[in-house]
């Protein structure tokens, strides 16, 4: 399982499984570590969090002309 911290997420990633999670905060203790959301990894997940990253991206970059 790999993590990976977003903010005040974390996705949990299991390749074998093909599996997800989102965890909220940085919740040290297992018992904290309750998902918010989990699901099955689709073919377009890829896609759509690349398109989330890129906008989220281009949104910082109009901030910083302001």
């Amino acid at each position: 399982m790999q993590r990976f911290e977003v903010a005040h997420i974390t996705f949990e990633v299991d390749e074998k499984e093909k599996t997800f999670a989102l965890i909220a905060g940085k919740a040290m203790q297992a018992k904290d570590r309750k998902p918010l959301f989990s699901g099955v990894i689709t073919e377009e997940m890829g896609t759509q969090l690349r398109i989330l990253g890129n906008e989220i991206e281009e949104m910082t970059l109009r901030g910083q002309d302001e």
